[in-house]
């Protein structure tokens, strides 16, 4: 085969030549194209997998954040509640009793009497 291939003119040996290139470019991109759905596939299967471990570290910050807040609001409310028992306890030594227990005061007789002790200065001339 090879001795009939030496016989022939050099264009006709180019010819077979790139025939033989062709052929085998074309089987390999056959091959090529073949393994590509797989190839896709691992692509696919690598992007999910960041995707959750993204996924898994956003919600892991966004519980630290929730955890954080809620710290910060319960250290509010116990400050704030502190607050107010001091107040309260304050209010208790002032007056005696305890601000709940109060009795309601009457604001209306209150009013009155401070009407009454108004005193109207007249100018004269």
């Amino acid at each position: 085969m090879l001795r009939s291939l030496q016989k022939k003119p050099a264009h006709a040996r180019a010819h077979i030549a790139f025939m033989i290139a062709f052929v085998l470019s074309v089987v390999v991109m056959g091959f090529w194209i073949v393994t590509l759905p797989t190839k896709f596939a691992q692509i696919r299967e690598v992007n999910e997998q960041a995707a959750a471990v993204r996924d898994a570290a956003n919600d892991a910050e966004n519980a630290r954040s929730n955890q954080a807040a809620a710290a910060i609001l319960n250290e509010f409310v116990a400050s704030t509640t502190e607050v107010y028992r001091d107040l309260s306890t304050q209010l208790k030594d002032i007056s005696g009793t305890p601000p709940q227990t109060r009795a309601p005061e009457d604001h209306g007789a209150e009013r009155n009497k401070q009407e009454e002790s108004d005193i109207i200065i007249r100018e004269t001339n």
